[in-house]
């Protein structure tokens, strides 16, 4: 093998979390075909990988431990008392069913099963984590259903859900006692307060809508209209929270609590200040995956005490965040969110510093600052589309052309839109409340403007699961020559 290699492979070996994480992963992934890759032990050059083949047969048996054994009946209709624990959107639930009757009217009996719960979108259903219901449906199963892999659905079903309430608009009422006393009903109350500040904005209800997305995670306030516009430009993901609005709040608190590491044991007060605000967040949140993802990474970054993530320690936080959710969720794995998101990471700690190191000295981009900055900023737009574009155009069959310029005018304007957010629901003054305004019309103008481009949004792409498998072993491929082009740039500055 050529001596590039061994440096590569020596870079690797410097971060065993990631071996870990990737074993675990793949166990999870494999489920009980993991058992088949256990005779490789008996190879004595193999022997030295037996932590990780560990973590594949722990990643097997998590899985494995989270399929439902106790099931429903499913033969007609049945009143059902549930715990909603936690909330998927457009009508999808999951809850604890504590209770089943044989029929509708019957008697109820004590059962204690996790199931998916499917409302009509016609009931328009706004319950939350720790609301009891008590509904009619119709017990299904799960796997008989066949969800498409594509849908909340499948992740739930990999998960271990095997039985799915089937809820339709009729004439059998719905019982909600709604969480009264707790850690949901303070955030309950705290999100109540966020979005009547935001209503008392002069800003449109569309606007409005996208607003409560991006800071509390109300999704379904968001208008079709409002909706459409946004994932047509390719901006979409800014009104699901997730890493880009967690790392907002993570550099307004890190530098409000800046001047505590003059004091002796400041450094630790303020992590574990930081540490608080943010998981406090996430449970006014709601604790939705992708807010649980980013607050365990920039958790990982303040026990640290890093107020911004370096790339000596980036992919070890990343493979850490991710080995810990899926030790708490394995069926993270199966959400397509989770995958974007530490793909979109992964391609950011890659990239970034090689499209820097390729930059000469005598460069704008080096010199001038600014010019810089929006260099910089749209390199990162750029490479996260182009890396996680196998994966979007599978699952979604549609990508936007404009993504890049339409993020990169987000991106300049979203931190100081969420910091004006923030300041207004303390100080409600005219000024912040036009500045929003002013704000969201840079946005909107951008979007019109982008919209009218030839080609700008293509969907209903056809993309073969053989297709995205072919791009990502030609990205590999790419990955490995840049690598390999990096150490001899290394090594032949040595030898000067």
């Amino acid at each position: 093998m050529t001596p590039e290699f061994y440096k590569i492979a020596e870079k690797v070996s410097l971060v065993p979390i990631v071996w870990v994480t990737c074993f675990y992963i793949c166990g999870i992934l494999f489920g009980l075909w993991s058992l088949l890759f256990l005779p490789l032990l008996f190879f004595k050059k193999i022997r030295p990988l037996t932590p990780y083949f560990a973590a594949m047969l722990c990643g097997c048996v998590m899985i494995l431990s989270d399929i439902e054994t106790e099931r429903l009946p499913s033969v007609g209709l049945r009143e059902i008392e549930a715990v909603v624990t936690d909330v998927e959107g457009d009508g999808c639930y999951v809850v604890d069913v504590f209770g089943v009757s044989d029929s509708v009217g019957g008697n109820m009996r004590s059962v204690g099963v996790r199931a998916a719960a499917l409302f009509d979108k016609a009931l328009q259903t706004d319950f939350e984590r720790g609301d009891t219901l008590v509904f009619t449906a119709g017990v299904t199963d799960l796997p008989a259903y066949d969800p498409s892999p594509k849908s909340r659905l499948y992740r739930l079903m990999k998960s271990g859900v095997r039985d799915l309430l089937i809820v339709y608009n009729d004439n059998h009422p719905i019982f909600r006692a709604p969480v009264r006393e707790g850690v949901w009903a303070w955030a309950r109350d705290i999100r109540g307060f966020v979005t009547a500040r935001i209503d008392s904005l002069s800003i449109s209800d569309d606007d409005k809508g996208v607003l409560k997305a991006m800071t509390v995670g109300e999704r379904d306030a968001v208008g079709s209209f409002a909706e459409g516009r946004y994932r047509r430009g390719g901006i979409s993901h800014i009104m699901a929270l997730s890493g880009l609005h967690v790392g907002v709040l993570f550099l307004i608190v890190s530098m409000l609590l800046a001047p505590l590491k003059r004091y002796y044991l400041g450094r630790k007060i303020r992590s574990v200040i930081v540490i608080l605000i943010l998981w406090g967040y996430a449970v006014v949140s709601g604790l939705s995956p992708s807010v649980l993802r980013a607050v365990v990474m920039f958790s990982l970054f303040a026990l640290r005490g890093n107020t911004v993530p370096s790339s000596s320690n980036g992919y070890n936080v990343l493979f850490a965040s991710a080995l810990l959710l899926t030790l708490m969720e394995p069926s993270m794995v199966f959400d397509i969110g989770f995958v974007l998101s530490y793909m979109s990471v992964f391609a950011i700690l890659f990239f970034v510093p090689k499209v820097e190191a390729f930059l000469s000295a005598d460069s704008i981009f080096v010199r001038n600052r600014v010019a810089r900055f929006f260099f910089l900023a749209f390199a990162v737009t750029l490479i996260v589309q182009l890396f996680t574009m196998p994966l979007t155009l599978y699952s979604f069959g549609q990508v936007s052309i404009v993504a890049p310029l339409n993020n990169l005018v987000t991106a300049l304007a979203v931190t100081p839109l969420l910091l004006f957010s923030v300041i207004y629901l303390f100080l409600p003054f005219p000024f912040v409340d036009h500045t929003i305004g002013y704000l969201f019309t840079v946005i909107n103008d951008t979007l019109e403007a982008t919209s009218h481009i030839p080609f700008a949004y293509i969907r209903d792409i056809d993309f073969p699961f053989w297709g995205m498998v072919a791009s990502f072993v030609a990205i590999f491929m790419i990955m490995c020559r840049i690598e390999v082009s990096s150490v001899h740039r290394e090594r032949a500055v040595s030898e000067d």
